[in-house]
């Protein structure tokens, strides 16, 4: 009662095999029954809607009713997708691209990654091991972003929870075994790029504490890697800044992000063979688990990163039916 719509409410999500939920709008061409946001057939910025619930469980059919407003966004989280892994079973498939698939392996003696069921995200996750370098948990996926032109830039986005701390340990990277080159993000929100062959950047060294990832909260991290902005790290859809920074460019020192030519890495991303989770530092793999790994061929504005994190927490509007005081009709 009385929440902001502004993205699809995923309102399917509460029944299960012995509970039948379905619900009923006042506007459905605006907010289908399903929960489908349709701004482009609003007649004005805001507008309320009604919708009606009905769960039926055996012979009891509980009902309710409640308002909520619906407004226009300008935020989108869909263009410029070329990679959604959910992570929802096996194979393990890019949504957008069903002949891309992420294949679980491992270094020496570290653990295969494997899938498992995670109460908080209601769904199946993706688990990796801690293991140092050259023992390795991970996942190798095609880089979807490969010959791509990315005039502008990329964004990649995921959700994770680390078991615990972990400043060095690569989360997520890019890397071509044919090249040293590489691109990674850790439990530290450490972003580093390395070319292989002279020019290097650090952002949010593991020397340098941030405390942006906390242990065992899902956490959603968004990079955006623009030519002419730079790189940008957000956490739960804020950005956060880089509180250090190192690097050298063409023999250049870099001590400040914005004197760092970032086409460079924009360039090393579009021709990578790889994306890794759990690979593509210096170091090892992160005792973590992720969910809703997302690749773009451009850079997401704030507006956009947050209404992706609304997204993520946000299938959770109908776990308020529980608290209602509705009616109850003996069918």
């Amino acid at each position: 009662e009385g929440s902001v719509v502004d993205r699809d409410v995923n309102l399917t999500a509460f029944g299960n095999k012995d509970v039948t939920v379905s619900w009923t709008s006042s506007n459905p061409d605006i907010l289908s029954n399903t929960g489908v946001y349709n701004p482009s057939a609003m007649t004005a910025e805001s507008m309320p809607v009604k919708l009606s619930v009905s769960i039926r469980v055996g012979d009891y059919e509980y009902q309710d009713n409640m308002t909520v407003t619906v407004k226009k966004s300008n935020a989108d989280t869909e263009m410029g997708g070329v990679a959604f892994y959910p992570f929802d079973g096996e194979p393990l498939v890019n949504n957008y691209n069903t002949a891309q698939r992420a294949v679980l392996k491992r270094n020496g003696s570290a653990v295969m990654p494997s899938l498992t069921n995670d109460a908080d995200r209601n769904s199946k996750t993706l688990h990796t091991g801690f293991g140092a370098a050259k023992n390795e948990s991970y996942v190798e996926m095609p880089n979807p972003l490969k010959g791509m032109e990315l005039a502008e830039g990329f964004t990649v986005s995921f959700m994770v929870k680390m078991s615990a701390e972990n400043l060095w340990d690569a989360l997520l990277g890019f890397r071509d075994p044919a090249r040293e080159a590489k691109l990674w993000i850790t439990g530290n929100t450490y972003v580093g790029y390395n070319s292989g062959s002279g020019n290097w950047i650090d952002l949010n060294r593991g020397t340098n504490r941030t405390g942006n990832i906390l242990a065992s909260k899902w956490t959603m991290v968004t990079l955006t890697a623009s030519r002419t902005d730079g790189m940008r790290i957000y956490v739960n859809g804020e950005q956060k800044p880089f509180i250090s920074v190192d690097g050298e460019q063409n023999g250049s020192k870099v001590s400040s992000a914005s004197r760092f030519r970032y086409g460079e890495v924009v360039d090393f991303v579009r021709q990578c063979s790889n994306l890794y989770l759990g690979y593509g530092s210096f170091w090892g793999s992160a005792d973590a688990t992720y969910d809703n790994l997302r690749v773009y061929n451009r850079v997401l504005s704030e507006k956009d990163i947050a209404s992706l994190y609304a997204i993520e927490t946000g299938p959770r509007y109908t776990t308020d039916i529980e608290t209602l005081g509705m009616e109850q009709v003996r069918m």
